[in-house]
């Protein structure tokens, strides 16, 4: 089961496998996965659309957002 709210100014996805929300205000965003083995905060670019990108799948974007980390070099 996938519930998804994007009217208001804090974005929720809630799954049987995690939840993830954005926040979007005063010109910064933020994205905040909770998943099994994950806890994460971090910035994002405003618009930014990894969330979609991965199907609104909680695992793919853990996923994304641990290769962009990786990429960047942390």
């Amino acid at each position: 089961m996938k519930l998804v709210s994007t009217r208001w100014w804090v974005k929720a996805l809630l799954t049987s496998h995690g939840a993830c929300f954005g926040v979007e205000f005063g010109g910064k965003a933020y994205l905040l996965l909770v998943a099994p083995r994950n806890v994460v905060i971090v910035p994002r670019p405003i618009g930014d659309r990894v969330v979609e990108e991965s199907g609104l799948d909680i695992g793919r974007i853990a996923i994304a957002l641990r290769n962009e980390r990786s990429a960047q070099g942390f």
